[in-house]
């Protein structure tokens, strides 16, 4: 620990570190204790963050998923533990540079919600799609995509999301497996599903990853975790209630199988935009 100290104070008394940058660091250092914890666990960060010509420039959902994909792939970890760990050392160095970025830019506030929901967006990507594939090897199955889609509520939807914010979710699959091997699929599925929540949410030594939410999904809790296209359509249909629908509105495809996305858009549309109005909707 003190050799760490040590670091942040010979990086912040180092000749090649313009003022600028020693004014950052003296600020974060200055007005919060849990970030400044952080930088001293991880002076590698803080001296890399200090040579960045373009520390000011948000980053794209893109570049976090292409960045995070290639870390993971580059490490290939064999079970959701170790895949656990890659996710949680990612996102906390991109909690660093938001979190500062966010204290030496007020102006940016915008930009620092749309990045928190990129991070969020990126670690769920990649963390499906390596379940996926953990658990295909495990179980000795194949299938060609992750299997669902995931839809993001809420804060997340709305490209809003803070750092402490629930990601509250809802999973959808279009499962198009032969007959003989539905029962097969749906259990990859499920397990896929359970595995994503608990990589997401269980504490690490670097902190968690996001607490989950699946308390909106079509049925709330008594529903089940994984809902096909055909079972979210009939209860949308049926069932809707005018909150979820204005909730819906906010919706947002943020990670998972392709075409199920493309399904998913063209069905949810009528029920979100319908062009009948129910009169005994208006409230005046």
């Amino acid at each position: 620990f003190f050799q760490a100290e040590d670091g942040i104070r010979d990086l912040v008394r180092s000749r090649g570190l313009g003022d600028v940058y020693k004014r950052q660091l003296l600020s974060i250092l200055g007005r919060s204790d849990y970030l400044s914890r952080r930088l001293i666990r991880d002076t590698k960060f803080a001296s890399e963050f200090c040579s960045l010509e373009n520390w000011k420039e948000a980053r794209s959902s893109e570049l976090m998923l292409k960045e995070l994909r290639k870390k993971v792939r580059s490490v290939n970890p064999e079970t959701p533990e170790g895949l656990k760990k890659q996710l949680s050392r990612w996102k906390y160095r991109e909690f660093l540079r938001i979190s500062i970025r966010d204290f030496c830019l007020p102006e940016a506030f915008v930009e620092t919600l749309e990045e928190w929901a990129s991070v969020a967006e990126s670690l769920l990507q990649v963390a499906l799609e390596e379940i996926h594939e953990i658990l295909q090897k495990k179980d000795g199955v194949h299938f060609p995509e992750p299997p669902f889609m995931i839809l993001g509520m809420g804060k997340l939807g709305g490209k809003e999301l803070n750092h402490s914010s629930d990601v509250d979710l809802i999973f959808i699959h279009d499962d198009l497996a032969p007959f003989e091997q539905q029962d097969q699929s749906n259990r990859h599925r499920i397990k896929v599903a359970r595995s994503l929540i608990d990589v997401m949410s269980d504490l690490t030594e670097e902190g968690f990853l996001a607490r989950v939410d699946m308390r909106l999904r079509p049925g709330g809790d008594r529903a089940p975790l994984v809902q096909s296209l055909d079972e979210v359509e009939l209860y949308y249909s049926a069932k809707g209630e005018l909150w979820e629908r204005q909730a819906l509105i906010k919706g947002r495809i943020v990670a998972g199988c392709e075409r199920t996305k493309k399904s998913f858009e063209s069905m949810i549309t009528p029920f979100v935009y319908s062009r009948l109005l129910d009169l005994s909707l208006i409230h005046i």
